[in-house]
């Protein structure tokens, strides 16, 4: 299915569930796309309502080639776009590296619309040290997917690091992962690393947000995951509502690799929100 954003971009979703439940709404990460959440949709959809979409910039939907149409204030109001659309007043927002971006970004700028948020593999180039070499891989990224594409290095960023134990755990789904990201738009992804990537704010910078947010929170990430590690420690250390899990021998694709944990964790997170018992505690009580 598809909606037109208020800029005229046409993006494409899928909704599975029960229109009457609870929805829960899936942003996917830079080397992701709307199947990236099937085991997980597969998990909930007989509980919750389920929505994943592609981002502008992710066949199917549509690749803007103006560079201004890609920010995460436009990839924010992507999603609360698709909320209208759909006539939902909130829904859980869930996100993995890229996507837990935008989650984290609309439950700032719009906590009223979201039940509770999820975000997982956070924080690579989020925090003040490591930054400027961050943007400046974000930039070196966009330079190769102009002069390369997808289809020439799709296997080398697919083998990164971070993603070996993936590769290790389940060959077949990794392999199907590449396969598919080989097919992504190199025109959108560069543009993504240009104009989201290299540009959202840093977590350091929004800290006195962070320390005000109140809704339920669950921070997902995998103990092999460097370069989100420090992110998501800091995120839980700022976020009072904020639960973390620790995925051991984990790298970056957390719902990928370790589906089950990943499904298990989420559903006994919404769960909680859903019945009331996610609680929320005072600045003493935190872990750090």
């Amino acid at each position: 299915m598809n909606f037109t954003t208020d800029d005229n971009v046409t993006l494409y979703y899928e909704d599975s569930g029960s229109k009457d439940a609870a929805a829960v709404i899936f942003a996917h990460e830079f080397a992701g796309e709307v199947g990236s959440w099937d085991d997980q949709i597969a998990a909930l959809k007989d509980d919750y309502r389920c929505v994943a979409y592609a981002a502008r910039g992710w066949l199917p939907s549509e690749v803007p080639e103006d560079p201004a149409a890609y920010s995460i204030e436009r990839a924010v109001a992507d999603m609360i776009g698709l909320m209208d659309h759909l006539e939902l007043k909130k829904a859980h927002v869930v996100g993995l590296s890229m996507g837990s971006n935008t989650t984290l970004q609309s439950a700032l700028w719009h906590p009223e619309r979201c039940h509770s948020l999820t975000m997982s593999s956070s924080g690579y180039g989020a925090m003040t040290e490591g930054r400027a070499e961050f943007q400046n891989a974000c930039h070196d990224m966009s330079a190769r997917l102009i002069s390369e594409g997808w289809v020439n290095i799709a296997d080398t960023y697919g083998d990164g690091p971070f993603r070996r134990s993936f590769k290790s755990k389940r060959p077949e789904a990794h392999a199907d992962f590449v396969k598919r990201l080989s097919g992504h738009s190199s025109l959108g992804s560069a543009l993504t690393q240009r104009g989201i990537q290299a540009r959202r704010p840093s977590f350091v910078e929004q800290e006195a947000a962070l320390k005000a947010l109140t809704l339920p929170t669950l921070l997902i990430v995998g103990d092999d995951d460097h370069p989100g590690f420090a992110g998501t420690l800091y995120l839980k250390q700022m976020i009072a509502t904020a639960g973390l899990y620790v995925s051991p021998r984990t790298g970056h694709q957390v719902n990928l690799e370790e589906p089950e944990v990943f499904n298990h964790v989420l559903r006994q997170f919404l769960s909680a929100v859903g019945d009331g018992s996610w609680g929320v505690h005072a600045d003493t009580d935190r872990m750090f």
